[in-house]
C-alpha cells in the first residue's frame, strides 16, 4: 500500500517518518451505481455482518432513497445508514482544501470511518469534473508525511510502533487515541487510505486534492441525469447534497 507513496519517503535514508493509521476491512465491489451503498457495506463490517447488497439496494428503493442504486444525496445515505448502524452517524462540512481539518485527521487517526464522496478520475483517483463523475469512497485510514527532526522521539514511541522491514514507517497503536495537535502545523504531507467499489486494494490519495474533489461536486452528469430523470431538485443539485460534506461514523 506505502508503495504508491513517493519513493523518497521510503528511502533508507530518508529524513522523514511515514506514520500510519488503517483500520483492515475486505473490500466489495459494486454491481451497477452502487458504490454509495457498497461504501455503506464495507463499513458496516466493522460492526457486525452486513446485509447483501441486494437488501440494501431494496431498502434503498423502499424508502423512495434510490432508483438503481446511486445515491446522490448525503442525507439519503445517512438515512439508509441508520436502518443498519447503531452507531453515531454524523454529516460534517469540510474545510477548505487549502488547510488541514483537525477534526477529520483525529476521527480517522482514532479508528472512525468516513463515507465521502468525490470526483472519480479514469484510474479512481480524485478529480475535478464539476461532479459528473461523482463516487463514494469509505475512507479507513490516514498517511502523515513529516521531517524526522519536527517530532519527539517519546510521543513516537508512545503512540506508533515501528515496521520490521520500513525503519521511518510507523503504526499507531490501536488501543491508544491520540490528538494530533501540533502535528498538524508540522506535517510536510497528508494522505486519506480509501476503499471504493471499483477497486479490491485500498487507494491513498492525497488529502487535499481528496476535499477539492469533494469541494467540486456541483451537478450531475447531463447524460446521466436524463437517463435517470430524477424528479426532485434538490438530487440535482450537488452544491446542496454532496458538495463540502462527509458522512463520519463513530
Amino acid at each position: 500500500m506505502i508503495l504508491n507513496l513517493s519513493s523518497e519517503y521510503l528511502k533508507p535514508n530518508s529524513n522523514h517518518l511515514i506514520l500510519i493509521n488503517q483500520i483492515l476491512i475486505q473490500p466489495i465491489p459494486q454491481i451497477g451505481p452502487t458504490c454509495g451503498m457498497v461504501a455503506l457495506m464495507m463499513a458496516i463490517q466493522i460492526y457486525k455482518a452486513p446485509p447483501t447488497l441486494n437488501q440494501i439496494l431494496e431498502k434503498g428503493k423502499e424508502l423512495q432513497l434510490s432508483k438503481n442504486g446511486e445515491i446522490f444525496s448525503i442525507y439519503n445515505l445517512k438515512t439508509l445508514a441508520s436502518f443498519y448502524l447503531d452507531c453515531s452517524l454524523e454529516i460534517k462540512d469540510t474545510q477548505d482544501g487549502q488547510s488541514y481539518d483537525n477534526n477529520f485527521i483525529n476521527e480517522l487517526m482514532n479508528n472512525n470511518l468516513i463515507i465521502m464522496p468525490y470526483d472519480n478520475d479514469k484510474d479512481h483517483r480524485p478529480c475535478l469534473k464539476n461532479g459528473h463523475k461523482s463516487h463514494w469512497a469509505l475512507i479507513n485510514g490516514l498517511v502523515i508525511i513529516l521531517h524526522k527532526d519536527k517530532i519527539n522521539n517519546d510521543f513516537l514511541l508512545e503512540y506508533f510502533i515501528q515496521d520490521i522491514q520500513l525503519c521511518n514507517v510507523y503504526f499507531k497503536k490501536s488501543e491508544i487515541n491520540l490528538e494530533i495537535g501540533d502535528i498538524l502545523q508540522t506535517m510536510d504531507d497528508l494522505y486519506v487510505i480509501a476503499l471504493h467499489g471499483k477497486s479490491k486494494n485500498n487507494a491513498i490519495w492525497n488529502y487535499k486534492d481528496f476535499v477539492k474533489s469533494n469541494q467540486n461536486l456541483i451537478e450531475i452528469d447531463h447524460n446521466q441525469r436524463a437517463k435517470l430523470n430524477f424528479e426532485t431538485d434538490l438530487i440535482l443539485d450537488l452544491k446542496q447534497s454532496l458538495a463540502n460534506k462527509y458522512l463520519l461514523l463513530k
